[in-house]
């Protein structure tokens, strides 16, 4: 998998790209662990380059359909706009992505992404619901019916003939991009909990110029499944998880003196994401915890001066010299905190 890495890596340098320290590989293992992603940055920061690269140098591309990037609009109410809704006289009209989940449908052996630029311009708790509820019940192992049932359809029966019931795909990744400077709707704690964010900068990810010829790597979908989905299935591994836990209750002591700490839902997602890295060896284990402190534990410290700044001094102390994108993430939050007597971790 580290040799994947070096040639997906590869592909996107020829196309003119160079991507900042071990990003790559922390978008795959995010993906390996939760197939929903959100990158966040700053409105000049082009989010959508990632997703779109990533996918073409595993062979994911907008004119073979396996790539698909829409922006999010204003009046996105439920999953209604995704995936179609009966007009006044019962005639079922297809969503934005319909036509794109029957391709993946179709195709289980390859990999489809879907990117949601400007996640949040609606409430995406709402249109997102029966998405996240299905990726959630086939990783607990929970049966949540159909993505798309046939009671979708109405009485159309023509519509239930033509697209059909479109059941939970394992071969769809979602991500969506958050631009962190515009006015729209914020997302809830229990939204970020069910998902994996990473949050890019301009220096993350920036065109080069240097291009060359090169041939995307075609991948089939295995090399984004998991065997690990749930802490029952990670046999073999009992060590390593309380070794993780170990680091993640020391971090909660610490959140806890601000009223803050690492639930149960985060703690899993902690877990099969560094368990996911030590299957596939793509990182360095310190690095991939340091990619998960900033992304899964630095989220829950916010607040003010007076509660957040114990916090996040002793924080820091934890990760001087061990954590760098943490530590470097914990010093740009204290020194919000010291101007603005607040601070949290979308700043």
């Amino acid at each position: 998998m580290k040799q994947t890495m070096e040639q997906i890596k590869a592909y996107i340098a020829a196309q003119g790209y160079d991507c900042g320290d071990a990003l790559v590989e922390n978008y795959y293992l995010s993906l390996v662990s939760r197939p929903f992603v959100i990158l966040a940055g700053l409105s000049d920061t082009d989010l959508t380059l990632l997703p779109e690269l990533f996918a073409g140098a595993v062979g994911a591309t907008a004119e073979n359909g396996r790539y698909k990037c829409l922006t999010v609009e204003y009046d996105w109410m439920d999953s209604s706009d995704l995936f179609g809704h009966l007009d006044l006289w019962g005639k079922f009209v297809p969503g934005v992505i319909l036509d794109f989940l029957i391709q993946a449908r179709e195709d289980p052996d390859h990999p489809y992404f879907l990117c949601l630029d400007k996640l949040i311009l609606s409430r995406a708790e709402y249109y997102l619901r029966e998405i996240l509820n299905i990726i959630e019940a086939g990783e607990t192992g929970m049966d949540a019916g159909a993505l798309v049932p046939a009671i979708y359809y109405g009485r159309d029966a023509g519509a239930l003939q033509k697209y059909g019931q479109i059941p939970r795909l394992k071969n769809l990744y979602i991500i969506g991009t958050l631009n962190l400077d515009e006015t729209s709707f914020p997302l809830n704690q229990k939204f970020m909990d069910r998902i994996h964010s990473l949050q890019l900068s301009k220096e993350d990810i920036f065109f080069t110029g240097k291009k060359a010829p090169a041939e995307p790597k075609e991948l089939n979908n295995d090399f984004l499944l998991s065997p690990l989905k749930q802490l029952e299935h990670c046999t073999g591994y009992e060590k390593e998880i309380e070794r993780i836990i170990g680091v993640i209750e020391a971090l909660n002591k610490i959140l806890m003196q601000g009223n803050a700490y690492v639930g149960y839902q985060i703690r899993n997602d902690m877990i099969l994401y560094l368990l996911n890295n030590i299957r596939t060896g793509v990182l360095e284990d310190a690095a991939a915890l340091d990619h998960m402190i900033t992304q899964k534990v630095l989220i829950r410290a916010q607040g003010s001066a007076r509660t957040a700044m114990p916090m996040l001094e002793q924080l820091a102390n934890y990760c001087a010299g061990r954590y760098p994108k943490a530590e470097k993430k914990i010093a740009f939050m204290m020194e919000k905190c010291r101007l603005e007597d607040y601070t949290a971790y979308w700043v």
